[in-house]
């Protein structure tokens, strides 16, 4: 096993978009009698990616986000994350962080409800780099997600609970964020 090296955290940038916004994508269907994720969280992954692909787009609109994640509960104003119900009920929780000076989306935040483990998500994302946090915060890890080609890439943060061993730790915050392509 490769010796995973720490990263800085890097503030996120200023989006811009000088584009019109994309139209809304069509509401997903949710079957809410549907089993909850297995195979260590599988499907919860399989969604992530997906929302990682849709944070790669430009232009991105709340609009967009919202009709992906679930409707809005508390729109934050101008200056906090929109709280949103998810749609799905593999997610407890979901918010979304906007750019201040365009709107764009910049941040997706879930809390799973059931069980996501990092040793889950280093299988099917491969290798992460620890960020540098304080002690009395979660430990974090962070993926880069697939690189699609487009004008942003997306990665995956997750937030760990408190375990004695990395890879049997439980997920219990995860954020998919949209980075600029430099």
């Amino acid at each position: 096993m490769k010796p995973v090296k720490p990263v800085r955290w890097l503030g996120p940038a200023v989006l811009a978009t000088a584009c019109a916004p994309a139209p809304a994508a069509p509401p997903r269907v949710i079957d809410p009698g549907a089993a909850p994720a297995s195979e260590g969280g599988r499907a919860m992954i399989d969604e992530l990616l997906d929302l990682g692909r849709l944070l790669s787009q430009d232009p991105l609109t709340m609009e967009q986000v919202i009709a992906r994640v679930g409707p809005v509960v508390d729109d934050g104003g101008r200056d906090r994350a929109w709280e949103l119900r998810p749609a799905d009920r593999r997610w407890r929780s979901a918010r979304v962080a906007r750019d201040r000076d365009t709107g764009a989306p910049f941040l997706v935040e879930l809390a799973p409800s059931g069980a996501l483990t990092l040793a889950a998500l280093r299988v099917r994302l491969g290798d992460y780099q620890h960020l540098r946090g304080h002690e009395d915060l979660p430990r974090q890890v962070v993926f880069q997600l697939p690189d699609a080609g487009l004008a942003y890439r997306a990665a995956l943060i997750a937030s760990l609970a408190d375990s004695d061993g990395l890879d049997d730790a439980t997920v219990v915050l995860v954020g998919v964020r949209r980075d600029p392509r430099l």
